[in-house]
């Protein structure tokens, strides 16, 4: 709900960035996001796979969000 109409959102992600897309698929449409694509951040330090999911918003997001503090545990999006 913070990202304006146009921006982007860059979220850096662990091994399972894949899979977390999915299961978060559902919540970046009802927030007016769009998963464009899912690039691997490489460490030059680390031996670790990391990845970074760019996100754009692509609608505006209802005025019900962000949500008070405990109704996401409550009422979640997924």
């Amino acid at each position: 709900p913070f990202i304006k109409v146009g921006g982007f959102l860059l979220a850096y992600k662990g091994p399972e960035a894949a899979d977390e897309a999915g299961t978060a698929a559902h919540a970046l449409k009802i927030l007016g996001g769009e998963i464009l694509d899912i690039r691997d951040a490489k460490l030059s330090a680390y031996e670790i796979s990391h990845k970074i999911i760019v996100i754009k918003k692509v609608k505006c997001t209802a005025s019900k969000f962000p949500r008070k503090a405990g109704t996401p545990s409550k009422e979640p999006l997924l």
